[in-house]
């Protein structure tokens, strides 16, 4: 499985060309081959897409490989638990929970928005309808960067395609939803965003089709910021080489180039909060940089003072996993410490105690039996922007900190 054509104008990439029409132009041609990450998604994308149509849950496909262009990965206990949570609110949708009639539904809906503008179109994960409400869910692997539900353009994009597709019928309420399990976010795993049909469409009409002909504009103009996240010309583009230079910039003039560390004053809160701010694109400028530079050297060019080397070699098993076991255990292993095991996790056990068949009464009894033995840990404090979502805590709440600059990195978004 290789994935789905992308149009140069599509959903996922909405932000981004929303907001900088010149970037079309500025990577085409640079699409480059997809990444590890990319193709795990894509993997699991497949996982969701089996289970919803042949039935059973993503844990009956443990050990199974999918390979995405060229890269095989097996379902894991992490992959196949965070497909069910998706797998979960789809059903639960599909069991009239929420539906007024039975539904429409629809697995890797085709969207085409050419009644908009031409080369409009793109995949949604799930698309359901039921007379009244159409619900629009997508699926989102990824744990490195949450993604926030509200405003999203690129479910309203694939929200389009059945809100136009039943504009003549009854359709009133469009309900947008990211389900996406690996990554915290302060609204949760699930985060939903809900329109009126005809609010949709009005801002289609009124600004993603503009937004659309902005792109195909002779020297249509860019402009760097969060959206250049996912550019293939970003390390390239000389809009984001400025914007980089200016943060990267920004308050260090004030530093004393003759400072004495004996005598050193710590930044006074503004300066700090300001160079935090600016931190963000300086960072993603300096790692697409660092990728541009790895793919010329990769392709024979010489970079002045660098080089390609390779990584700390490791080793890893090529037979069967049985047969390592059988082999060590001959040679007076103890078969069981051939073996690393895990116990499954609090919600993967109370999905398992839900799909017993057990009276109500029952089910609920072995659920609260299950709370003796789990606790819920506080979430690791992270520092984030003032505008984000989430209460702010104090420092007794949280006492951790950073012990290096290698792990203060995991206290940043």
């Amino acid at each position: 499985m290789s994935g789905h054509p992308h149009s140069d104008v599509g959903a996922s990439s909405s932000q981004r060309w929303m907001n900088c029409p010149g970037s079309v132009l500025a990577q085409s041609g640079r699409g480059g081959s997809s990444s590890v990450y990319a193709d795990e998604g894509t993997a699991a994308h497949e996982l969701a897409e089996s289970c919803l149509i042949c039935g059973g849950d993503a844990r009956e496909w443990l050990g199974h490989q999918i390979e995405v262009n060229g890269r095989v990965f097996v379902v894991n206990e992490e992959m196949a638990g965070a497909v069910q949570v998706y797998l979960d609110h789809v059903r639960r949708v599909l069991e009239h929970e929420q539906c007024a009639t039975r539904p429409f539904f629809s697995v890797e809906y085709k969207v085409d928005l050419s009644w908009l503008r031409e080369g409009m179109y793109g995949t949604a994960d799930l698309v359901i309808y039921d007379g009244y409400t159409i619900w629009v869910i997508d699926y989102k692997h990824g744990k490195g960067h949450a993604v926030t539900a509200k405003g999203n353009t690129q479910l309203r994009y694939y929200a389009l395609g059945p809100a136009w597709a039943y504009r003549c019928e009854s359709a009133a309420k469009v309900v947008m939803t990211i389900v996406q399990p690996r990554a915290e976010h302060p609204e949760g795993r699930i985060r939903t965003d809900t329109m009126t049909k005809d609010a949709l469409l009005a801002w289609a009409t009124q600004e993603l089709g503009p937004a659309v002909d902005a792109t195909r504009k002779p020297g249509a103009a860019r402009k760097a910021g969060a959206w250049c996240r996912w550019c293939a010309a970003l390390a390239v583009c000389p809009e984001a080489m400025e914007k980089a230079q200016e943060d990267a910039a920004v308050e260090f003039s004030r530093v004393d180039p003759e400072w004495d560390p004996k005598t050193f004053v710590p930044l006074d809160p503004g300066t700090l909060s300001t160079i935090l701010k600016a931190k963000d694109f300086v960072v993603q400028y300096l790692n697409a940089v660092k990728v541009e530079a790895h793919r010329r050297l990769a392709a024979g060019e010489e970079l002045p003072g660098w080089k390609r080397i390779r990584g700390m070699a490791r080793r890893r098993w090529k037979g069967e996993p049985d047969e390592v076991a059988q082999f060590l255990e001959a040679w007076g292993v103890i078969y069981d410490r051939c073996w690393n095991r895990k116990i499954i996790s609090p919600a993967e056990a109370e999905r398992q105690l839900s799909a017993l068949k057990l009276p109500k009464e029952e089910k609920k009894e072995a659920k609260d039996g299950l709370k003796e033995f789990w606790e819920k840990l506080p979430g690791k404090p992270r520092v984030v922007r003032e505008d984000q979502p989430g209460e702010a805590i104090g420092p007794n709440d949280a006492p951790d900190v950073p012990e290096d600059e290698f792990t203060a990195l995991d206290f940043f978004e």
